[in-house]
């Protein structure tokens, strides 16, 4: 958990010799630092670069000194990024000193954010190479571009119109076998998607946990508790549950969507439970489930807009810029 302490900047001087000086950091008190210094010089269990010049010189002729105390970011208790980012800049400001190793160096961060960038990219061009040439779901292609009714050589600049959307949401039945087509041929190549999982176990979930609590509004329970029973049943976590979620929604929306009442009937729907069933689907989930198929072969479906209603008129499906 974020919190903000006190961080202190330090320097070891050499009193005989006051160009050797070293600049430190720590959370501890000055004087429990200064111990830990002499004891690690002692026992030899480090080799930091102020050590040889103890032993040349002598350790009693060493003294610590505060250079300035910050109020700095902690994230966990092994957390130093933000205050050895203040020890770099005294480093940098004093110069020569004797440190030989940089406590902070912008450069290598960035640079190893970006190297695992490039390997995600990679990773994913990988995924995507092969989801390409994968026969299952080359099938689950063809079986969108049928019901679509479109030519699978020719997609570019393809037309649909809202009729041919409405048609397909009409057929409630033939929506659902369609879409179990999609999940198996998609489970045969190992790659079932969040988009194909079944969210509706977590309806019954729900509707039990609020009978069983009749007088609890749900976002009031302690998320740990909450994730336990989670994970108790197998229920996957979701992002209208996630700890978040759960703190911006405290005495919040006690009569919306999430209320006692909607729970307790059923009559509830998250944007999770939505998507995992075919027959709450309304253009908007129909479009962009098929476009998670079509985008494996770069094409996407994008919704074309009457200027008079303000309305989806037609959609085209068109090659991803």
């Amino acid at each position: 958990m974020q919190k903000i302490v006190d961080g202190h900047i330090y320097i070891i001087r050499c009193r005989t010799k006051p160009k050797i000086f070293y600049i430190g950091s720590t959370y501890s008190s000055l004087s429990k630092r200064w111990e830990q210094h002499k004891a690690q010089y002692r026992r030899g269990t480090n080799d930091m670069s102020i050590y040889p010049h103890f032993e040349e010189h002598g350790l009693d002729n060493f003294c610590l000194e505060l250079i300035k105390t910050y109020k700095v970011v902690k994230t966990h208790h092994t957390d130093s990024k933000h205050l050895r980012m203040y020890e770099q800049l005294h480093i940098n400001k004093l110069k020569k000193c004797c440190n030989k190793k940089s406590p902070f160096k912008l450069i290598k961060i960035l640079k190893s954010n970006e190297d695992k960038n490039k390997l995600k990219q990679k990773r994913d061009e990988d995924e995507l190479q092969k989801l390409k040439k994968d026969v299952n779901v080359l099938k689950a292609i063809n079986l969108v571009c049928d019901k679509l009714n479109v030519n699978r050589d020719n997609l570019d600049g393809s037309i649909i119109t809202d009729t041919t959307f409405n048609e397909i949401l009409d057929d409630k039945l033939g929506l659902k076998i369609f879409w179990k087509e999609c999940c198996n041929l998609y489970k045969k190549c190992g790659k079932l998607d969040t988009h194909f999982k079944s969210d509706m176990k977590v309806r019954d979930f729900l509707q039990v946990w609020q009978i069983n609590n009749p007088t609890t509004f749900i976002y009031d329970t302690e998320y740990k508790e909450f994730a336990k029973l989670l994970d108790k049943n197998k229920i996957r976590k979701l992002k209208d549950f996630n700890k978040n979620h759960f703190d911006d929604n405290k005495n919040k929306n006690r009569t919306g969507n999430m209320s006692i009442d909607n729970l307790k009937s059923g009559n509830f729907l998250t944007t999770a439970i939505r998507l995992s069933d075919t027959d709450l689907w309304t253009e908007t989930q129909l479009k962009n489930r098929l476009n998670f198929i079509l985008n494996v072969i770069d094409y996407e479906i994008n919704g074309v807009t009457s200027k008079s209603k303000k309305k989806t008129k037609k959609y085209t499906i068109n090659k991803k810029r």
